[in-house]
């Protein structure tokens, strides 16, 4: 990769999220955790959640589904 391309996770992180996205992140952060915060603190929260999501969400083929799902199984057996 050259040096001045982003890593994904850089990339997501940078994401612009829209005015009505962070006004929703804003909302459920106080819904669930029962805090307000600022638009600023919600675009930033809103950008590493998507950025964790980009980091963890890996698709996998129908092979790797079918090697997890026999790895699985056979640790089933194993306990």
């Amino acid at each position: 990769m050259k040096q001045n391309e982003l890593s994904q996770q850089e990339q997501a992180a940078n994401m612009p999220l829209s005015n009505p996205d962070i006004l929703q992140f804003q909302t459920l952060w106080q819904e669930l955790i029962g805090e307000r915060i600022t638009l600023a603190e919600a675009a930033e929260h809103g950008r590493r959640l998507l950025a964790l999501y980009k980091f963890v969400y890996r698709p996998m083929t129908a092979e790797q589904y079918q090697q997890l799902i026999c790895k699985s199984q056979e640790d089933e057996k194993n306990e």
